[in-house]
């Protein structure tokens, strides 16, 4: 599997498990459904960040050869072409995907905040 391949297939995955979450609050009428469907895919997004940055980090130890030391990093990475550069490159990608989950996250909660408040016309009108 190529890289864009792997990418694809976790951006299908949590793509729906967003819609599905989405679908699931709103039938259950729970309030700040946006916040609660993101925090899922990025709360998955920073353990896998974790993960990633904890393998590339055990690549940089001096040994004999390298490797992948946990089984998420292994199911992003995959068993080809393994290299401290690949690690790297896989760390950094899901830092960005995190940062910007994150940001997106941080939308949402001042969008539902506003809503919540009576949008512009606030409370007073």
């Amino acid at each position: 599997m190529s890289e864009i391949e792997i990418l694809l297939f976790w951006v299908i995955v949590l793509g729906t498990f967003i819609l599905y979450a989405g679908m699931v609050f709103l039938k259950l009428k729970i309030k700040r459904k946006i916040t609660l469907t993101l925090s899922m895919p990025l709360l998955f997004s920073m353990v896998s960040t974790l993960s990633l940055w904890s393998n590339y980090q055990s690549s940089l130890l001096p040994k004999d050869g390298i490797g992948i030391n946990n089984k998420l990093s292994y199911a992003i990475i995959g068993e080809d072409g393994w290299s401290v550069n690949l690690f790297e490159e896989c760390y950094q990608r899901s830092l960005e995907i995190t940062v910007i989950g994150f940001c997106i996250f941080l939308i949402a909660v001042i969008f539902e905040s506003f809503l919540k408040n009576g949008g512009l016309r606030g409370e007073d009108a």
